[in-house]
Formats: structure tokens, sequence, C-alpha cells
């Protein structure tokens, strides 16, 4: 019994241990022939251990001595593909552990079981406003409000200016709003020389809110705003990822219904194709951390126009698609060299130049999707945060 209980144990532990290493080697993008070998060598050493087991010929010093061996290998393998390692653009360690460790999450995300609980909503009280339990830094207050059925959140500065963010985050469009998110809140307002900023915690799939409900949630945000005495002037509107689509779509209606537009856009990663249909979508699949590794994103792209009967490529759905950008704000938008949202990213900022719209487009090499959330140990993210604060002081001059 006892010698039943150490082997399942050790099956276990040998188990989550492979499963680790190929996470790890996914992440730093070694190919899936390679990651197969891996997962070959394990199941080998599994079996051999076994049957050494039972028949009591692998123990002790020698038991050790091959498992270490296998373990080795394993890493050899890793290290004879790995691009993150072996090939441009070289990351700093940490950089590259955080790449993988998303990557590796990527792949457990391709469940839904497992991408709902990693996008988990946060916890909300009776009257529907969330519960946040983040240290906010000295100098501000959080507070949280419920708006005609949306969750809004608030960050405002000691000393705060004429001025706000209205920050729109991402999640895939089944994400809501997390104290993991709370970071960029104050980001935004150091950038914007503490500008006060409102968060938008819209309903998504996971609440059976579909298209145009976020949308209806972003305008009457924005219209309310408006309504507390800012202009367009004072009002600058950021979103990441689907949040990114849901801040250019946004402009789109404002333009549409002669409604005064912000200041100025920002983007990170912004999914502004949720058809798909960019080269990069494919072609980028394998290096994203994200957005590679599962399929709940095109579930939820196709889940969030289900019942409106919209198509993916409507620009109301895809700002990707917008064709006149003619009273566009100037729009700062970033993306990262690794991924699936780059080539989009790149044809809107083009089409909008053309069209003789300001947009600033930053493409940073070897960069992941929504890196800027990494800004405490990671180079790029710090200097994607100081284009932001340099964005808007080009922006507002002497107002700054």
């Amino acid at each position: 019994m006892e010698l039943t209980l150490r082997l399942v144990l050790f099956c276990i532990c040998w188990g989550v241990v492979s499963v680790v290493l190929i996470a790890i080697a996914y992440g730093f993008f070694v190919s899936f022939y390679r990651r197969l070998m891996m997962g070959i060598v394990a199941a080998v050493a599994l079996v051999v251990h076994l049957i050494g087991y039972w028949n009591l010929y692998l123990t002790g010093f020698w038991h050790n001595l091959f498992h270490l061996i296998m373990l080795i290998v394993m890493g050899v393998i890793v290290l004879s593909d790995a691009e993150g390692i072996t090939k441009p653009p070289f990351l700093d360690w940490k950089t590259a552990s955080v790449r993988a460790g998303l990557m590796a999450l990527s792949t457990l995300g391709s469940t839904r079981r497992v991408y709902r609980s990693f996008f988990k909503h946060g916890k909300y009280d009776k009257h529907g406003r969330r519960i946040s339990k983040i240290k906010i830094p000295e100098g501000y207050t959080h507070y949280t409000t419920v708006f005609r059925g949306s969750n809004i959140e608030f960050l405002m500065p000691q000393h705060e200016k004429h001025r706000v963010v209205l920050m729109i985050p991402g999640g895939g469009y089944v994400g809501r709003m997390t104290d993991l998110k709370m970071n960029y809140s104050w980001y935004y307002s150091e950038a914007a020389n503490d500008a006060r900023v409102v968060i938008l915690d819209y309903k998504t799939v996971l609440d059976g809110a579909e298209f145009p409900e976020p949308l209806d949630e972003a305008v009457r945000l924005y219209k309310w705003i408006l309504e507390q005495g800012y202009e367009g002037k004072d009002i600058i509107v950021a979103g990441d990822s689907a949040g990114g689509n849901l801040a250019l779509t946004l402009i789109e209606y404002l333009l549409d219904h002669e409604i005064e537009v912000p200041k100025c856009v920002i983007t990170f990663s912004a999914w502004t194709d949720m058809s798909g249909s960019s080269s990069s979508y494919r072609r980028m699949k394998r290096y994203d951390a994200l957005f590679g590794g599962n399929h709940v994103i095109e579930m939820s792209a196709h889940k969030y126009v289900e019942s409106s009967g919209k198509s993916l490529k409507d620009r109301y759905v895809s700002p990707y698609f917008v064709k006149d950008f003619k009273g566009f704000p100037p729009m700062l938008m970033q993306v990262g060299s690794y991924e699936m949202l780059l080539d989009s990213s790149v044809d809107f900022a083009e089409r909008a130049i053309k069209c003789g719209a300001d947009a600033n487009l930053e493409i940073y090499e070897g960069m992941f999707h929504e890196f800027q959330r990494t800004r405490n140990y990671n180079e790029y993210a710090k200097a994607a945060w100081w284009s932001v604060k340099a964005f808007l002081q080009h922006i507002y001059g002497d107002e700054y």
C-alpha cells in the first residue's frame, strides 16, 4: 500500500513537472515537434520508472540520476529551438520569463473553464458595485458606484486637474474589471498630469451582454462626463485590447451622432479586427501571449454579435473596417511585434494617416499582448508609458 501511494504521488509530481517544462518551452517559442519530443521523453521516463520500481532495479542513486538525465534531455530540447532565447530580439530574463508564463496560461486557457477562471469577474456587493481590495497609491482616492446599470470606478488624485481619462479595460469581451487591471488607472492619471480617471466596468458576454450593449454603456458614460462640466478637450479616452476596440467604436459613434469628440485616444493592443482577417492573426499565433493559445477569443467574438445578426466586419463591431477618418481625434496606438493583432493595428493606423488623421503607431519589438501592464519590471513597458506621457504633453502643449 505504501509503495503504491509513493508511486501515485511520484506520477503526479512527475506529470506536473513535465507539463510545466513543456509550458515553459511553449513560452519560449519551442516548436510543436520538439515539445512533442519532450512529452515522449517524459512518458518514457515515467514508464521506465514504473517498471524499474516494480522490478527493484531502479532505486536510490540510479533512480535519481536517471530522472536528472531525463530533465537535462528536456532542457537541451528547449535550448535547441528556443527562439525567445536564441534569436532576436534578445529579451532580459525577467521579461522573457513573464512572456513564457503568459504563454503557459494562454495554453491552459484553451479550455473554456480555465479561461473563465483566468478572466473571472471581480466580486460585487448587493448594489452591483465591484469590491476592491487593492492598495491605492498615496495621494489618490478610489471609489465605486453604479450608474444606469453600469459599474463605474473613480480614481481621483489629491490635486487633480480639470481633465478626465475615460479608461475602458480589456478582457476579450469575456472578462470584466478586476484589481489586476487597476494599475493602469494611476499610470494614466500620472501620465495625464494628475487627471481624474473614470473606469467603465462594462458587461460582457458572460453576463449575457452582446452588441451593442457595451458600446451603449460607453456612450452613456461619455455623455454623463460631458454633463459634469467637462468639454471634449478635457477628455482622454483610453482602452486596451477589447477596451481599445470599444474606445475606437465609441469615437465612430460620437462622430456619426455629432457629439463632441475627446481630445485624444490611446490604445494598447487594440482588438480592431474581431473577424481575425489580418495575416498576423495566423502568422503570430505561435508567439502571442494570451491571444495565441486559446480559442475562446474567437468564440467570444462570435457570441458578441450572435443576437444582433451583425457581421464581425461591421465598423461598429470592428473599427478596423472604418473607411472615413474625418474628425477622428489624435491617436496613440501601441502594439507588440509578437502579437496576433499586429497587422490590423498597422493597417488601421496607416489608413488613418492616409485619410489625414493624426495617428501615431508604436511597435515594441519582442513584446506581447498588453505588455504595458508589466511596467514595474519591464524596460519596454516603462518606455511605453513614458511615450504616453510625451504624447499627452505634445497634445496639450502649454495646457499640460
